[in-house]
């Protein structure tokens, strides 16, 4: 009988487990196709039969931060969060995501000290870190997401902003070692075409390579105004 009555409880624990995951879903559909409100909605019933679920925190603040009218309350409800539970890593690091300078980057801090494998964090404060005019800092976190998650290579800029980085320290050659590389993963990126050939011409005084990668960036689609820019160096 008390073998029964316990297997009955875990039925049930695993029953509202995977009620809450199908819930989690179904909120997630919601934001797939902008209807935040109402994925807001079913968040709030959550939190208030489960005020712990962290995960329930992060995702309202993430949907009240896409509605302009109230993105300003997306911070008070990670606040209330991490009120709770000072542990949550991605509460902070969500945080992060929406605030600028020294307080994001003090709150990716503590995420990636909950969390030192998560690459999300490193790339987002290198990406703070190069606003905040520590480039150094920014290259070494562009560097530690690549070797935690060498794939992030093809689904982000990384290459590309680090030749950025590069540029702010005046190491063209290393600049444009990282803008080649960016070209091999997305030959396609006429962004990056363009900001190869102005390396070029920063870096070794070479007019020919240049050019060919402003021609290349316009066969590309390069935007009208760099365009404009490149004639105007280069020639119609």
């Amino acid at each position: 009988m008390i073998r029964v009555f316990v297997l009955a409880l875990i039925f049930l624990f695993v029953s509202c487990k995977e009620t809450l995951e199908n819930k989690m879903n179904r909120i997630e559909k919601l934001g797939e196709k902008g209807k935040y409100a109402e994925a807001i909605r079913m968040l709030d019933e959550i939190i208030a039969s489960n005020p712990k679920y962290m995960r329930a925190y992060t995702y309202k603040a993430s949907y009240l931060f896409m509605i302009p009218s109230r993105k300003g309350k997306a911070t008070e409800v990670l606040n209330e969060a991490i009120n709770i539970n000072p542990n949550c890593g991605g509460c902070y690091y969500t945080r992060g995501l929406f605030s600028h300078g020294p307080q994001a980057i003090a709150d990716l801090d503590k995420a990636i000290e909950m969390n030192k494998k998560d690459f999300e964090g490193y790339y987002s404060r290198a990406q703070e870190k190069r606003l905040c005019d520590d480039i150094d800092g920014a290259i070494m976190d562009f560097n530690k997401a690549m070797e935690l998650n060498p794939e992030i290579i093809k689904t982000r800029g990384v290459f590309s902003e680090r030749a950025g980085c590069w540029i702010e320290l005046a190491q063209y050659d290393s600049a444009i070692i990282d803008i080649s590389k960016a070209l091999r993963v997305n030959p396609s990126d006429a962004d990056a075409y363009f900001m190869r050939s102005m390396y070029y011409l920063k870096s070794q005084k070479d007019f020919i390579k240049a050019k060919q990668d402003f021609i290349e960036s316009k066969a590309k689609g390069l935007d009208t105004m760099n365009v404009r820019i490149g004639e105007q160096i280069f020639g119609q």
